[in-house]
């Protein structure tokens, strides 16, 4: 055990070896003392760690205490520390006695007292008031007994109460209050956030009988509200063995019912695990029984074998479908194959699922099993074709498994320090440096909670980029650091953020208002048909169900939705249950194509054989149309369990054709590559032959690739950035920001000049601008006025495409330019529909007048029949008003150019 504690690649919390040690007796106290000492010491050790070590250390010998408290006091006042390691530690620092005992009491009835804390962290506090003395009971019965009756917060007023059934004098009103929560009322469950479940226990409940009546009136409602309904059978689980068996029967309806959603089925039965062996596996057939095995996605057979694996069961017979199915994620299919623990399956994945995913942490699992995996981390570490970040996995994997000494290679603190307080580097950047200095160095945490407070206030940065630092610390909301957070509701509720972010912030918000941003967004046509549906919560519920399949086949019959958003449509409504799954499977039959048929493959093994038999007959018929052997070349090439050689000799073929286009030559040859290397990619970039499309196109595919590919990469960018046609100049420019320090500065160099070069087409520069204003935020307030300068313009479509350009920087000043080119008459019709998309994405405020401009285009007889149904199709996302309008006019639009061919 102290070799293990001494190991520096030990995953597992050094304060367990400690714990070891201590139990096996005090002649191991001393060795114990030293290991916990060295977590203590760590700037790595988190706030959680470092509680229990010290509480640990605590507990062998007063000579500790001291080194304890100062510990202690300093998980206190940590900014890192959550919402109940503040209470905790000063608990224990009051456990220490002395001058302990007194300070940590008057911080505790300080921060109860404090209305600005959360109810729960109040709650916690009052708790280990009660555990000091009865000095301490009045002010904490008093803050336990207001919380209870006063907050809407249905998780704290549960906890208040529980906490006061150990107070004689307000014991029988706890536990009559306790027994009315458990009648689990509408109002109570709209409270509750997104988060950990609620749970009632058996000593909640002075009168079992009554406590099993209120959970059975939720249970036995017709439609009821699926939290309430599980923290009811929960509830009646923990009431003890005489209801299981009740418990079970619900819990099989309610499952048979398809009322919990697949990627939270395992988490919904973890919390019946209580039940008796027979009942839970009753449970596990239940789902295997509703499972129709030829018709369910990978990722619902895998999850309902993972909820079966939490009842002692499994779906092993359904897992090869699953390791078959290459649709599927790369670590679904490997998890399937573990699971299976078969080792010739796993080899024959390692080299493929190695280079797609963070593998390492799923080393030592393979490993066990027999599996050679050291040579295939060995051989990713070593090759030049694997991707730099995958090979990066394999190396800390290798030092997990202890087989190579010389395996940290990440970058030092600090240069993630270096990065984080680099005002020339964009926000995207800094935040992924700042979380790794908080994950490194614990002590560097008020320094860096400072900048992300900046990044979030500072009117330097978009809305994008606030909420990509949201989004990227929002777990801080249940920290002490939850001040250095803006709320993701005024984020939310910013007209000049982006639908797409929006759609990630929801999460962040309290119960009432998270339903109806989830509403708002379900409604807006505008987004993409993923951000618009919300996705199951952690109780298995998928929120507005009911509404979300109306919105969803709706999409099937609209006119203005293009065929990408139907497809998306048909396979998120797959996804919602297995009871739409033929009907979503009927609808992709519709729309036809490549990409439908594709949708439908991920969709089960039943259209997966379908589509493969289909394809292989296509691309074996001699008479088959070009394109028709193409699309079934590459579905085979993607799809099927063992790719036919046939096809991959035409691959092969393909990139040896003189007649292939060298576009798509290169990405011939890079999906060739797990079979052919990468050599021909490298060749085409080198080739000065080449057209500077296809040799960007080839660097760009390199780019994560060994150190030289990297070095190549920049040379071949910089030189189109200096030399290609404007168009590639300034996306050279861009790309080159993506190739590490030498790239950045070659990037830049390369923007710049193309910005001052006023020989440059207007549009080349501004794009160019903009670029640098976001990789290099030091120079954005001049790349704006530049910006300003080139909107100066007659020319009406290179002024719409300069507003774009800067309508991130100045969403508010941009929205009211471009309004009055779409309103002005003498534009184009194509431009006035333009200017209108463009200010409707600018700023959510002006869509209505958006829909005016284009209203009026559509209904021009004078302007192209493909310009008025481009118009109309906007009318649609903007305005309710006249949704039914603009779809009546986009038939009749398509009705008559289908009447003229």
């Amino acid at each position: 055990m102290l070799a293990l504690a001494d190991e520096t690649a030990i995953r597992a919390r050094k304060w367990f070896v400690a714990r070891a040690l201590i139990a096996l007796g005090p002649a191991f106290h001393k060795d114990a003392a030293g290991v916990l000492h060295a977590v203590l010491d760590s700037s790595t050790t988190d706030t959680n760690e470092r509680l229990w070590a010290a509480h640990t250390l605590a507990s062998l010998s007063p000579e500790h205490h001291a080194a304890v408290a100062q510990e202690l006091r300093s998980i206190i006042d940590h900014p890192l520390a959550d919402d109940w390691e503040r209470p905790l530690a000063l608990g224990r620092l009051a456990a220490l006695g002395g001058e302990h005992r007194d300070s940590a009491r008057a911080v505790l009835r300080a921060d109860l007292a404090d209305h600005r804390l959360s109810c729960d962290v109040r709650v916690r506090t009052a708790k280990e008031l009660l555990s000091l003395g009865t000095d301490c009971h009045p002010e904490a019965v008093a803050a336990l007994h207001d919380i209870a009756t006063t907050t809407y917060a249905f998780k704290s007023r549960i906890s208040a109460w529980r906490q006061l059934t150990n107070v004689g004098s307000r014991q029988q009103e706890a536990y009559a209050s306790l027994l009315d929560l458990m009648g689990l009322r509408d109002a109570d469950m709209a409270q509750l956030d997104d988060e950990r479940l609620p749970q009632f226990s058996r000593a909640d409940a002075c009168d079992v009988e009554r406590a099993a009546e209120c959970f059975r009136g939720t249970l036995r409602q017709v439609e009821p509200n699926h939290r309430a309904y599980t923290i009811a059978l929960h509830g009646l689980v923990e009431l003890g063995d005489r209801f299981h068996g009740e418990a079970a029967r619900d819990a099989i309806a309610y499952l048979r019912a398809d009322r919990v959603h697949h990627t939270e089925l395992a988490h919904w039965v973890h919390s019946l695990r209580e039940l008796a062996g027979p009942t839970k596996l009753d449970l596990a057939r239940t789902i295997e029984e509703t499972l129709p095995t030829d018709r369910l996605s990978s990722e619902q057979i895998w999850n309902a074998h993972d909820a079966m694996t939490n009842l002692g069961s499994s779906a092993q017979p359904l897992l090869l479908t699953v390791v078959q199915d290459r649709s599927t994620r790369p670590i679904t299919r490997f998890r399937a194959a573990i699971a299976l623990t078969d080792p010739t399956t796993i080899q024959n994945l390692l080299p493929e699922d190695i280079d797609s995913t963070h593998w390492h942490d799923r080393a030592s699992q393979t490993a066990a099993l027999g599996v050679d995996v050291i040579a295939a981390l060995r051989s990713a570490v070593e090759h030049p074709d694997v991707r730099q970040s995958a090979s990066d996995s394999a190396r800390v994997a290798l030092a997990a498994l202890n087989a190579d000494a010389h395996t940290d290679d990440t970058p030092p603190l600090e240069d993630w320090t270096t990065i984080l307080i680099d005002g020339r580097q964009p926000v995207s950047n800094r935040c992924v440096a700042a979380a790794k200095v908080l994950a490194t160095d614990k002590n560097q945490a008020h320094l860096t909670l400072s900048l992300i407070g900046r990044f979030l206030r500072d009117d330097l940065y978009t809305a994008a980029e606030r909420a990509h630092v949201y989004q990227s610390f929002v777990y801080l909301q249940r920290r002490q650091a939850a001040n250095v957070l803006v709320t993701s509701q005024s984020l939310f509720d910013d007209p000049t953020t982006r639908g797409v972010d929006r759609s990630q912030l929801v999460s962040g918000l309290p119960g009432v208002a998270c339903r109806e941003a989830q509403r708002t967004l379900l409604v807006d046509r505008t987004l993409p048909v993923a951000h618009r549906i919300p996705t199951a919560d952690i109780w298995g519920e998928v929120p507005l169900r009911t509404d979300v399949v109306e919105v969803l086949r709706n999409l099937f019959a609209a006119p203005e939705a293009a065929k990408s958003e139907r497809i998306d449509a048909a396979s998120q409504l797959a996804d919602l249950s297995t009871r739409y799954v033929e009907e979503a499977a009927a609808a992709l039959d519709d729309i036809g194509g490549f990409d439908a048929r594709w949708a439908q493959a991920k969709m089960g093994l039943f259209w997966r054989r379908q589509i493969l038999a289909d394809s292989l007959a296509d691309f074996q018929r001699a008479e088959a149309p070009r394109e028709v052997k193409e699309d079934a070349g590459w579905m085979l090439w993607h799809l099927a369990p063992e790719v036919p050689d046939e096809v991959v000799e035409w691959l092969r073929d393909k990139a040896k054709d003189p007649g292939t286009a060298d576009q798509e030559r290169v990405r011939v040859l890079f999906e060739l590559r797990h079979r052919d290397g990468l050599a021909g990619v490298r060749a085409m970039r080198d080739d000065e032959t080449r057209a500077f499309a296809v040799r960007w196109k080839a660097a760009v595919m390199m780019r994560d690739r060994a150190d030289d590919d990297q070095v190549a990469g920049v040379r071949v960018l910089a030189r189109i950035a200096a030399e290609g046609r404007p168009a590639l100049r300034w996306r050279a420019g861009q790309e080159l920001m993506w190739f590490g320090d030498e790239g950045r500065e070659r990037g830049a160099e390369a923007l710049l000049r193309i910005v001052e070069d006023v020989e440059l087409p207007r549009v080349v520069r501004a794009q160019a601008a903009r670029v640098m204003a976001h990789e290099r935020p030091d120079t954005r307030a001049r790349m704006v006025r530049v910006l300003d300068d080139l909107a100066e313009t007659d020319d009406r479509c290179a002024r719409r495409r300069v507003l774009e350009a800067v309508s991130e920087y100045r969403p508010y000043e941009t929205a009211v330019a471009l309004r009055e080119l779409a309103e002005d008459p003498d534009n184009s019709a194509i431009e006035r529909v333009r200017c209108a998309e463009a200010m409707a994405a600018t700023h959510r405020g002006y869509r209505e007048a958006a829909a005016m401009v284009v209203r009026e285009v559509a209904w021009d007889d004078v302007v192209a029949r493909h310009i008025r149904v481009r118009a109309a199709r906007g009318l649609a996302r903007w305005s309710d008003l006249c949704l039914r309008e603009a779809r009546r006019l986009i038939t009749e639009l398509r009705e008559g150019a289908r009447a003229v061919s």
